[in-house]
């Protein structure tokens, strides 16, 4: 466990013992209450001190352990320690694990790379719909997750009648003007007319990259991530440089 972390939950852990301690001190009923409510009020609070964990063990240890501490000084405020302070860490456990059988207490957790993401922002990928973190799983300049963008894997139907309805015939000939592939499938831009390959309009999520053009019949998961551009400046959110183009990866199944 990282330094940051560790100090994160033992900050949690004060909380819980320092409200713990004080209901001891008021009576046995209302410790025993607040041994309950510290078994709910971990999740939170590791929540909002960014703790960020994947099996429920820590959370509940960390209730029973807070709940046992505040119950022990709080008996030392009192003239005669009631036994019923001992059912405080009991009910904290029971607590915990009621939130973690619920699933309530369960931490995100990235579908790709299995990390916990915390506070961090999470994207539901367009192409394979998994839930990846922003932190090494999600690329902001084409608006999918990394292995969609490993794989090449495609948003748009291959047959020729899509393309079609949504982009007009077939060029004769030319080459594309991104990848400069020649003797592919190419489809000019409704507005600029420019020539790119289904290749690179798949790669760039339907959208033209020299004005921006974007289509508009785009598949309800990846629409919200796209707005139309000014051109070569990406898909919206994209930390591409004005002007510059990347080279898509080309599918490993034909796409012509």
């Amino acid at each position: 466990m990282k330094p940051a972390t560790l100090f994160s939950v033992v900050a949690a852990g004060f909380l819980l013992a320092l409200a713990q301690t004080l209901a001891a001190i008021a009576g046995p009923i209302p410790a025993v209450l607040t041994g309950a409510a510290d078994g709910f009020l971990v999740f939170p609070l590791f929540r909002l001190f960014g703790v960020e964990w994947e099996q429920w063990l820590v959370p509940l240890v960390t209730s029973v352990l807070a709940s046992a501490l505040g119950a022990f000084t709080g008996s030392l405020g009192t003239l005669e320690a009631s036994p019923w302070l001992g059912i405080s860490p009991l009910c904290a456990a029971a607590a915990s694990l009621a939130v973690a059988l619920l699933g309530k207490g369960r931490a995100r957790v990235c579908q790709l790379c299995r990390q916990p993401m915390g506070k961090t922002l999470a994207f539901e990928c367009p192409r394979c719909g998994l839930l990846v973190c922003e932190r090494k799983c999600w690329r902001f300049d084409s608006c999918r997750c990394r292995l969609c963008a490993d794989q090449a894997v495609p948003i748009f139907p291959a047959e020729a009648r899509w393309w079609d309805q949504h982009f007009g015939p077939r060029a004769a000939d030319g080459k594309c003007q991104l990848c400069l592939s020649e003797g592919s499938d190419l489809r000019a831009c409704p507005q600029c007319g420019r020539l790119q390959c289904r290749d690179c309009w798949d790669y760039a999520n339907g959208q033209c990259g020299h004005c921006g053009w974007l289509l508009a019949e785009l598949p309800p998961a990846l629409k919200r991530y796209m707005l139309p551009g000014q051109g070569s400046g990406g898909p919206a959110g994209a930390a591409t440089l004005p002007g510059s183009v990347r080279r898509p990866p080309r599918a490993r199944g034909p796409n012509r």
